[in-house]
């Protein structure tokens, strides 16, 4: 877990970085390769927004405000989790660029449909704008949702049927689990 925190703080001290960069590519007339590798980092950070550590702050901050938010949005999460591995493992898409299978984790880590990522970040934000709904929130978290699926295709990780499945499991168990529980 350690390790994953740390991850995502790299991640986003890039992120911090991203306009330094640019402004000094732009005053310095690199070469376009140096714009690519800054939106190569870019694309890292936005990617780490699909990650567990991303849901876990979001339900600790809003959850301080609704215990009955902090419970969905666990359930979802954790719903959402299993939905996405069971698909995994019984439907063997392999991802655009190979991975290597040494053990049961990376075998279902080289399946590529569909997207956890945008699965999650899908559902968690669908039960954000349920519970706090503002139209510049929903703007905010389609964005956000549309950066993550993008940057899994970037990566390529996913091909676009493994985000937009993502995006719809995500939404859709969410939904259910604001209307059952």
């Amino acid at each position: 877990m350690k390790g994953l925190k740390l991850q995502n703080y790299n991640h986003l001290k890039k992120l911090k970085s991203f306009y330094e960069k640019v402004l000094i590519q732009k005053s310095s007339g690199q070469k376009s390769s140096t714009l690519k590798k800054i939106m190569d980092e870019l694309i890292v950070s936005i990617n780490s927004f699909g990650s567990p550590v991303f849901y876990i702050i979001v339900i600790l901050v809003l959850g301080i405000f609704s215990l009955s938010f902090a419970f969905k949005s666990v359930f979802s999460l954790i719903s959402v989790e299993i939905l996405c591995a069971a698909i995994k493992i019984f439907y063997n898409k392999p991802r655009p660029k190979r991975r290597k299978v040494t053990n049961l984790y990376t075998l279902y880590d080289s399946r590529s449909f569909p997207s956890a990522h945008s699965a999650r970040i899908a559902g968690v934000l669908s039960i954000v704008n349920f519970y706090y709904f503002d139209v510049f929130l929903l703007f905010i978290s389609v964005l956000l949702t549309g950066a993550v699926g993008y940057s899994r295709v970037y990566l390529k990780d996913h091909f676009i049927i493994d985000v937009l499945a993502g995006i719809v499991i995500g939404v859709f168990v969410s939904l259910g689990v604001m209307f059952l529980c």
